[in-house]
């Protein structure tokens, strides 16, 4: 991180090296019969917007046209707070965005996020990993579940159930099964009369 400020040339070779292996991968993937490519960015939360926007960006989007090239979807989990970065993700144009659930210090409200994004892109879930799939009750998983659905139809019903963070060994799998249950029941279209 110093780099970028103490050493910016050389900041700017290795995010060039790291996207030639990346697209290597990217063409790899699509030869093995791959339909998409999940894209994480740790630790770009650090960057302010104008740093994100001259040493992540630009790689990005490079990446995200070698992966469309490719024939395949890229989606990107961001990791960490995206304040004041949102657009400049979305300019990366990938075919959908996650983000983490909020912690650490930092808010992200799926609704928000939804209103943001308003179609441009599919939207990842966040349901908090911890708090609410391996311990909460199955009212308030079931109240989350709802909510983040009906955020995702204000995006143009471009919206994928999802946790913010991987699963925890701890949570059983009688709840990993309530949770997917849950997601397919609420997630499941109204009935036309």
């Amino acid at each position: 991180m110093r780099n970028i400020a103490a050493a910016p040339d050389l900041v700017r070779y290795a995010c060039r090296r790291y996207l030639d292996h990346a697209l290597h991968k990217v063409r790899c993937a699509a030869a093995m019969g791959a339909a998409g490519i999940w894209i994480e960015e740790c630790l770009t939360d650090l960057l302010s917007p104008e740093s994100y926007a001259s040493l992540s960006l630009p790689y990005l989007q490079q990446l995200v046209e070698g992966i469309h090239a490719s024939g395949l979807s890229g989606i990107l989990y961001f990791c960490g707070d995206p304040s004041g970065k949102l657009d400049l993700i979305l300019k990366a144009g990938c075919d959908a965005v996650g983000f983490e659930e909020s912690k650490k210090d930092f808010q992200i409200d799926i609704e928000e996020l939804a209103e943001q994004i308003s179609g441009r892109c599919a939207l990842l879930g966040n349901i908090d990993a911890i708090e609410l799939v391996e311990k909460a009750r199955e009212e308030r998983l079931r109240s989350e579940i709802s909510r983040q659905i009906q955020a995702g139809r204000r995006n143009g019903n471009r919206f994928l159930m999802s946790s913010g963070s991987p699963i925890t060994p701890a949570t059983s799998i009688a709840r990993v099964r309530l949770y997917l249950h849950l997601a397919r029941e609420l997630g499941e279209p109204a009935s036309v009369l």
